[in-house]
């Protein structure tokens, strides 16, 4: 069997059996961090190119190698007041984006979850600035009091998930009053209208939805040289293949799906009725 067939089979398998879906992701990404604790990739999703620099946020020296993914966490909070809140990333992987916001956005406290244990060592390792957390848990059994948070994030995580809508009434259960959440992920081009029934059917209300694919596949471009790097310097060869789809790398299958058309990226803001 070659690995375009085993990546094949294994999107089949996730998407076909949602109750293994979970599991599956859990191993992955357990295994990621477990075999590839690289300092220099704190980031795992596909980023985001403002349309006009502009807009962008100014980042410091040390972030700027991050910067498309970086701008997506940016994009997504938009115009959200973090400033003094308890904010809640859900799925926050290798810990980048959590470490980010953290060190350089004043929030009262930070909060990184995720379902990976190995992926929350690697988080405890390798990020420390002051107000920062990191937790092991599950997205659709948070474990967190009610009312706890007052901003929550998920970047591109929830495609992972079997029970959307219980997430969504997590979400909601651990915001306070008024809280705000912010959503940026992709979904297949058939289950993008159940994706945006979801949220407007959640205890959540939907506030604004976009369709950012162009931006991502922008984003993708660009990082490009960088993702070939590291996987080439890290990964062993007879994984290179794989991880690179995984990446988004230029012309794998994950790439080539958002330029067809077949996978949209989606950013998403509801708020917690108060």
């Amino acid at each position: 069997m070659t690995s375009q067939a085993l990546i094949d089979g294994f999107f089949k398998i996730e998407r076909r059996f949602p109750q293994v879906r979970k599991a599956l992701w859990r191993t992955l990404y357990g295994f990621l961090a477990w075999r590839f604790p690289a300092d220099e990739w704190f980031f795992m999703n596909y980023g985001y190119c403002f349309d006009n620099s502009e807009f962008a946020p100014k980042l410091l020296d040390i972030d700027d190698r991050n910067r498309f993914f970086i701008n997506l966490y940016a994009y997504t909070l938009g115009q959200t007041d973090v400033i003094d809140k308890d904010v809640l990333e859900v799925g926050s992987g290798r810990g980048g984006g959590s470490e980010w916001i953290a060190r350089t956005q004043q929030v009262r406290s930070m909060t990184g979850v995720d379902l990976s244990e190995n992926a929350i060592n690697l988080c405890k390792k390798n990020h420390k600035p002051p107000h920062l957390t990191y937790k092991q848990g599950d997205a659709e059994k948070l474990p967190f009091d009610n009312q706890s948070f007052d901003v929550a994030l998920n970047i591109e995580s929830s495609h992972h998930y079997p029970l959307m809508p219980v997430f969504l009434q997590e979400v909601e259960r651990v915001l306070r009053p008024g809280g705000y959440f912010c959503l940026a992920d992709y979904r297949d081009l058939p289950d993008v209208e159940t994706f945006k029934q979801q949220l407007k059917e959640s205890p959540l209300e939907l506030l604004d939805i976009e369709n950012i694919t162009p931006n991502v596949i922008k984003a993708l471009e660009l990082t490009n040289a960088m993702k070939v790097d590291l996987i080439e310097k890290h990964v062993p060869q007879f994984l290179r293949k794989e991880v690179k789809t995984f990446a988004g790398v230029k012309d794998t299958e994950i790439h080539n799906q958002f330029v067809r058309g077949d996978l949209i990226y989606l950013s998403a803001l509801l708020q917690k009725k108060g």
